[in-house]
């Protein structure tokens, strides 16, 4: 009995994380990173000489040892760069980027973006964002992954070179799930690690009124949060703060069940909306967090135009969100 249900358990899982799911929801992922990272670092490079270059900025080497505390300040000095180099560098950057959004060798370009990405963090890692520690381990995934299947230069010159007619449509692409299964939880992950760091960081479950409100008055102060702060009465942002904070502890039951992820998808997109409107420099931010939100599509509408009964699902299946009308050799899509 246990060893049926363990083989059982087995079986779902394989399906669940290697079975076929839709190649275009991946794809469409690239696109939209590729976008975040262009505008993020875009806006960085402005000053690329701060950061990168020999100017007074830029922070010298610390000479810590491995032991000692400031370690987490600066983990690996890299010398300044000379202005031709620093041109290099740019060059790399756009046209790395450039062919991941249009899907131009695009495992390459992941890889030599997420190669990129480290090699600037650590030039500035006092000054590096959460975009810059996420971003690494979604190229590298990107890099692994067949995200170029539709919608791409690559895809374009694989159906020119084979030149078989009929070929399928891009919206019926099937690819293995592992590399959307893998960027999915990398998100419930992020926001569950961020709920807890926020809950151990002064935030509360049940909303102080202070710390959204306090912040507003800091560095990420915008016309709007001005606005806001002289015109909403202060509940107003201790709402804001349980809001926040329970969709981000509750994420997987948000995002996993998939009669709930409509709206739990809907919910997120607003609350990353206001948080570009109202705070300064996290826009970026917000639309690298929007942009995984295209993974979770193809069952969230489904969701909204289908009610399966629960019986025909496992419970495996029920969690995860499959869909068995639209499984195809017995393994399941989305």
């Amino acid at each position: 009995m246990i060893g049926r249900r363990l083989n059982r358990f087995w079986v779902r899982a394989d399906r669940y994380w290697f079975g076929p799911t839709l190649a275009w929801p991946l794809a469409l992922f690239r696109i939209f990173f590729g976008v975040t990272l262009l505008g993020y670092f875009t806006e960085r490079l402005s000053g690329i000489d701060e950061f990168l270059g020999a100017s007074a900025a830029r922070i010298p080497p610390l000479g810590v040892s491995p032991e000692s505390p400031l370690i987490a300040h600066q983990p690996l000095y890299l010398p300044p760069l000379a202005p031709l180099a620093q041109l290099l560098v740019l060059v790399v950057f756009f046209a790395s980027c450039a062919a991941l959004i249009v899907g131009y060798r695009a495992r390459l370009a992941a890889g030599l973006l997420a190669v990129w990405v480290m090699g600037v963090t650590f030039a500035d890692w006092m000054g590096a964002f959460a975009e810059n520690r996420s971003a690494p381990l979604v190229l590298l995934v990107l890099a692994l992954a067949p995200a170029a299947r539709v919608w791409s230069v690559d895809s374009w010159r694989s159906r020119r070179c084979t030149d078989a007619p009929g070929a399928e449509p891009s919206g019926e692409v099937l690819i293995s799930a592992w590399s959307v299964r893998t960027l999915q939880w990398f998100l419930l992950l992020w926001y569950l690690s961020s709920a807890f760091q926020k809950l151990n960081g002064g935030w509360s479950l049940f909303g102080s009124n202070d710390v959204v409100w306090s912040q507003l008055q800091g560095w990420y102060t915008n016309d709007l949060g001005w606005w806001a702060l002289h015109h909403l009465p202060k509940w107003f942002f201790g709402l804001g703060e349980v809001l926040t904070i329970y969709f981000e502890s509750f994420a997987p039951l948000w995002l996993i069940p998939r009669r709930v992820r409509p709206f739990g998808l809907l919910f997120g997109f607003a609350l990353h909306a206001m948080l570009a409107l109202f705070m300064s420099n996290l826009w970026t931010l917000s639309l690298e967090m929007i942009s995984f939100y295209v993974l979770f599509l193809p069952l969230a509408a489904r969701a909204l135009v289908t009610a399966p009964s629960a019986a025909e699902y496992s419970p495996l299946e029920r969690v995860a969100g499959g869909n068995k009308p639209e499984s195809v050799g017995g393994t399941v899509l989305g």
